[in-house]
């Protein structure tokens, strides 16, 4: 599901507000969660989960193709843990 299909979903339960302006409030809300992130804080959307920023330290790896060792550097990601609601009703 990509922004403009989520907007199409808010929009079809909510008549009140057009489709642009359906399509900014999701943007507004996936934004507020990259700029959280980004100031590594974690972001929990409740009966949804929570979005943690991770740091993987830097390692050792192996290129596939050649066998040759290389150095990965330290990243950052983002972790998700689904709530036991939203579990609970996948099951």
């Amino acid at each position: 599901m990509n922004i403009t299909e989520i907007a199409a979903v808010i929009k079809k339960s909510n008549r009140t507000i057009s489709a642009p302006q359906c399509k900014q409030i999701v943007s507004d809300v996936f934004n507020a969660l990259k700029a959280d992130l980004a100031n590594d804080e974690s972001t929990t959307i409740v009966g949804f989960g929570t979005f943690k920023p991770v740091t993987r330290t830097a390692r050792t790896g192996r290129n596939p193709q050649t066998g040759e060792s290389l150095q990965i550097p330290t990243s950052k990601s983002v972790a998700f843990k689904v709530s036991k609601v939203f579990k609970d009703s996948l099951n």
